[in-house]
């Protein structure tokens, strides 16, 4: 810093940490106010949304950006919804960030939503992702086929923007991770 007849210069790296500093106690005193179950002690809450239909992905984000308290956070631009429209999208999509959930279709090109699932499973890095897969396809056959698969819920369409929140809500009070738990033999 720089003093100049008693005003403060700061260069550009110091108030970058200083923006940063502000940023992190931001952030900290959210998850203190949350409390419940904040996915990463920060800020931003990451879904990934992979349909291929433009329309539901519409539906669906603003399902999620009009509840941000489901995430445990306080502001819409803490949730950063990513769309994809296909299976092969969400695969290109997945190594570029850390998602804390993932909803998807069945029925899309490319790869369908089951081979997703089973991908993420198989993979250790996206193991403990929650799934929620969303279809048209609601018998029960199919509904176990993706729970088997790993999938942590399923949704039949059509559905409310609150059945999607409730069922967002319980799962990922359910993913988090208790120390000394084994999420993985929670799934059925």
């Amino acid at each position: 810093m720089v003093s100049i007849r008693g005003h403060h210069f700061m260069g550009i790296a110091g108030r970058a940490l200083l923006r940063a500093e502000r940023f992190v106690a931001g952030a900290r005193r959210k998850c203190a106010v949350r409390g419940a179950f904040p996915l990463r002690c920060a800020a931003m809450a990451r879904i990934l949304v992979v349909e291929d239909s433009s329309a539901f992905r519409a539906f669906i984000r603003a399902a999620l950006e009009s509840a941000p308290e489901i995430f445990g956070s306080c502001a819409a631009e803490d949730v950063d919804v990513v769309e994809a429209a296909s299976g092969f999208d969400a695969l290109r999509l997945l190594p570029r960030g850390q998602y804390d959930l993932v909803i998807t279709d069945i029925n899309m090109p490319d790869i369908n939503g089951l081979e997703l699932v089973r991908f993420m499973r198989e993979n250790e890095r996206y193991r403990q992702v929650c799934t929620i897969i969303i279809s048209t396809q609601s018998s029960e056959k199919d509904r176990a086929r993706g729970l088997a698969l790993g999938a942590d819920a399923f949704l039949a369409k059509p559905f409310t923007a609150e059945t999607l929140r409730h069922t967002i809500a319980a799962n990922l009070r359910a993913s988090v991770p208790v120390p000394g738990a084994d999420r993985e033999g929670s799934r059925p």
